[in-house]
């Protein structure tokens, strides 16, 4: 069973959260598309959380919660047989807090982020500086070709095992297939 700690805000907070930063566009979701299928091949149970700092509308103009959010509310959930959605208008919660809500997983894998606590890998194109370099949460750098100034151990991207084993080595989880 997954340790649990308190978030700033009360709330639990798996603490198996790694980050995956860099400049747009440079492969950070893609990466995250070829882990989580040999994560939950390995037995993980895997969350995802995404930080768009260009803002989004989840919700369809219309529709009944959109409606509540043009009517004032400021959250909205909404649950079917098949899942739930959080829309939250106004600024997000702190990142510890976002991670409580996606409930019992294993590992938290956060896109983008760039300045939260937790250890995280830089996707890099191989040109130009690195986003993070003085981050001491940086644990690695992953990409197509190793960057001139790598502070941390470099992996090319299509490593995914090898990146898969750091991982499971920070956090120690060695889970049994369910």
């Amino acid at each position: 069973m997954t340790r649990r700690i308190k978030g700033r805000l009360g709330q639990p907070v798996a603490p198996n959260v790694f980050g995956l930063c860099g400049w747009s566009k440079a492969g950070k979701t893609t990466l995250i598309e070829r882990l989580v299928p040999e994560l939950v091949h390995r037995g993980h149970r895997v969350g995802t959380l995404k930080h768009d700092v260009h803002g989004f509308l989840a919700d369809t103009p219309g529709t009944d919660s959109w409606r509540h959010a043009a009517a004032g509310a400021i959250a909205t959930l909404i649950a079917g047989p098949d899942g739930l959605a959080l829309q939250r208008h106004g600024p997000p919660p702190p990142p510890e807090f976002l991670v409580g809500l996606l409930g019992d997983v294993d590992l938290v894998l956060a896109e983008g982020f760039k300045g939260a606590p937790w250890p995280k890998l830089e996707l890099h194109r191989g040109t130009g500086p690195l986003a993070c370099p003085d981050d001491p949460w940086l644990v690695a750098v992953a990409g197509p070709v190793q960057p001139l100034h790598c502070p941390v151990p470099w992996y090319h991207w299509d490593e995914i095992g090898a990146i898969i084993d750091l991982v499971e080595n920070i956090y120690s989880l060695r889970l049994k297939a369910r």
